[in-house]
């Protein structure tokens, strides 16, 4: 039948890809009894696939081989549904972002993944059904998606960057030569864990705010203490500061969420009545807190520390005037 036909021929071509004598195009048409235009078609194929072929012009005829490396045998390698789920999830992940740094690269994967056999299409249709992105705030990184990628190789290369960032706070741009530690995400948001030779100390930069970047070949040696689950660890978010023992109490209306979520290692949760909850935690009253807690509006109140009562009563006075 033409499709087995099909299926054999692609076989048959990966199989003479990986081969020390490689493809050699007019042989293969006369293998199978077809025109070496199909052949040229099917490596198409292959190489759309994401198999990384090329031809090979060094001996006394032009063939077609795989990239040194590259091993097509790991299709022998069982892959679960489970494990094709989890890659399908990690596209909903990075879809998050807009645009969205990786989706092409994971969606590459999977394709390769698929192409190794045991996930057809009628899975393949299941999967991108059954995991849906709903992208709401998600940062604008227009312009961004090539620093990530700078980014990423100063991490692993660690080599040195220049950039011009936009500071949030007064709306300048400023130039800072940074050690990138870490790329990590937070609230759809990615961000750079990075010595700063300018600050002289670790920060944490938001990559939709890097205006220009240049990759330079000075190296930098790893430094602690820049992991961002060290350096904000006494926030409930990205802050930075020393902590203090805050106890909050919520209403009923709202008690269900705040037991359900994770906010910080510190906390504990207790009911105090009336279906009221007390949550209290060692963490840093930052921007992250206050915005937290006047979120809650009036289902909400700051039990101590005294100061951040005081902080939260102006806040929430300054916006009620706002509707005089």
């Amino acid at each position: 039948m033409p499709r087995n036909e099909q299926v054999i021929r692609f076989m048959a071509i990966l199989k003479e890809l990986e081969s020390p004598q490689g493809l050699y195009a007019p042989r293969m048409a006369e293998r199978f009894k077809v025109d070496r235009r199909t052949v040229y078609r099917d490596l198409k194929a292959v190489e759309d696939a994401g198999h990384p072929i090329y031809q090979d012009t060094s001996g006394t005829r032009t063939v077609w081989r795989m990239s040194q490396g590259y091993r097509t045998g790991i299709r022998d390698l069982p892959v679960t549904h489970g494990e094709m789920l989890a890659l399908w999830y990690a596209v909903t992940l990075v879809s998050r972002h807009a645009p969205a740094p990786f989706e092409k690269d994971v969606r590459s994967l999977i394709k390769k993944v698929e192409s190794l056999g045991g996930n057809g299409n009628g899975f393949r249709e299941a999967a991108s059904r059954l995991f849906r992105p709903l992208i709401r705030g998600a940062k604008v990184k227009t312009g961004s998606l090539s620093a990530i990628g700078d980014i990423t190789t100063a991490v692993i290369e660690k080599r040195v960057v220049k950039i011009e960032y936009l500071v949030f706070k007064d709306g300048t741009v400023r130039s800072l030569r940074i050690h990138p530690h870490h790329l990590f995400e937070y609230r759809n948001g990615l961000y750079v864990a990075c010595y700063s030779e300018s600050h002289d100390k670790g920060i944490t930069l938001a990559v939709e705010r890097i205006r220009k970047l240049e990759l330079t070949n000075e190296k930098f040696e790893l430094r602690k203490g820049l992991d961002p689950a060290e350096s904000h660890a006494n926030s409930i978010g990205l802050g930075f500061g020393s902590p203090a023992r805050v106890r909050l109490q919520f209403a009923k209306e709202v008690a269900a969420y705040v037991k359900e979520r994770a906010w910080h290692v510190t906390q504990v949760v207790k009911e105090i009545g009336d279906g009221q909850v007390e949550l209290s935690m060692n963490v840093c009253i930052d921007y992250e807190l206050l915005g937290m807690i006047c979120g809650y509006g009036p289902f909400v109140t700051v039990l101590k520390p005294e100061s951040l009562r005081e902080t939260v009563k102006k806040r929430l006075a300054d916006a009620l005037r706002q509707y005089d």
